[in-house]
């Protein structure tokens, strides 16, 4: 409060983010990442989603050989879906702000952009050839990439395991059903194991209104 009693509001003390609606605290996410005898340090911060609303993203140091999506999966059964990050990115070291904390804007700000893929680029050109067997599965890939904000999407990708949440979720069953017609419940999608096995189901649905019409 100023001396003249206005309040000014300068954000809250702690470290919670809302995820899908729920207040997650970081610190109980990166305990879950440290649970690991393979993770030395974790810290976990929020970024604009590209689904909207906020999704956490870990940085893990961790020992030589650990596979990101292992770290991943361990720590799944300790935490609730929304305070599961889209991604684990490896760390040698942390950034450090003025009072010796880590900076998790600094490791926001480092951390890279998903970009569109690039066909000279070997990588880029190789998950190109995964683009899809028929148009349904070319659609379910493009719309999966734009709204987890990942390129390199497959279709033999899982849905919440690459990055995946309900809002998105949410998004990509309206956009399904825009473009064919088919209404789809969200846990049956999410129980598929993969982007294949979804496209899949939204054609066997389509064939089934188009036999009924």
């Amino acid at each position: 409060m100023r001396p003249d009693g206005v309040v000014e509001f300068h954000g809250r003390l702690d470290d919670q983010v809302k995820v899908s609606g729920v207040r997650i605290e970081p610190a109980e996410v990166e305990a879950a990442f440290e649970r690991d005898p393979r993770v030395r340090r974790a810290v976990v911060a929020a970024e604009q989603a590209p689904t909207g609303g906020a999704r956490l993203l870990a940085f893990v140091q961790a020992e030589d050989g650990a596979d990101p999506a292992a770290l991943l999966d361990a720590v799944r059964p300790w935490l609730p879906e929304q305070a599961v990050p889209s991604v684990v990115r490896l760390v040698e070291s942390f950034p450090l702000d003025a009072n010796g904390k880590v900076d998790r804007r600094a490791l926001l700000a480092d951390a890279p952009a998903a970009n569109p893929p690039n066909p000279a680029n070997p990588v880029d050109a190789a998950n190109a050839a995964q683009d899809g067997d028929g148009p349904v599965e070319r659609t379910v890939l493009k719309l999966c990439r734009e709204l987890i904000g990942r390129a390199d999407l497959g279709p033999e990708d899982n849905f919440l395991a690459s990055g995946g949440n309900s809002l998105a979720a949410a998004r990509l069953l309206e956009a399904l059903e825009n473009e064919y017609g088919v209404r789809l419940r969200a846990p049956l999608v999410l129980r598929q194991p993969d982007l294949r096995a979804v496209a899949r189901l939204v054609e066997e649905r389509a064939g089934d209104l188009t036999a009924t019409a």
